[in-house]
């Protein structure tokens, strides 16, 4: 996580990124190039166990991607409902490529990268009891 938190990527992501994302969102420090503080700031690097721990709240996309595929159906399905409830009305959901979310509440926005949109329906609190220690580490935007 703190990897990720610093935001430091090698010199070779000039190959990758267009020069305008380069110059907007980064500052090139020696050999390296940084993710500006702004952006940094904006977003939360943290691990969490997502079936034992309290849902983040109000968050506008969450990744989580190859996670899913370790869990049972049952689990599956509460993991949804305690992402679901922790998104934003039409907030994103990120998964693996392997992943997939057939449940009513989620759209799929781009199929070949797992990608989903909350469909902002009803909104109730998840009665799931975590049972397992299935850990999901990732980012989510803060707005």
């Amino acid at each position: 996580m703190a990897t990720a938190r610093a935001g430091r990527y090698p010199a070779a992501i000039v190959s990758d990124v267009s020069e305008q994302r380069l110059q907007q969102f980064f500052q090139r420090e020696g050999d390296q190039y940084r993710v500006i503080k702004e952006v940094r700031d904006s977003v939360l690097f943290a691990s969490h166990n997502l079936l034992r721990d309290p849902p983040f709240s109000h968050v506008d996309f969450v990744t989580c991607r190859n996670l899913l595929i370790y869990l049972d159906r049952e689990l599956q399905m509460q993991v949804f409902g305690l992402l679901r409830y922790a998104l934003n009305p039409d907030g994103y959901l990120f998964l693996g490529a392997a992943e997939t979310a057939d449940v009513a509440y989620f759209r799929t926005i781009d199929k070949e990268a797992s990608d989903l949109q909350d469909l902002g329906v009803s909104r109730a609190r998840s009665t799931a009891s975590p049972r397992d220690s299935a850990f999901c580490a990732g980012a989510a935007s803060r707005s």
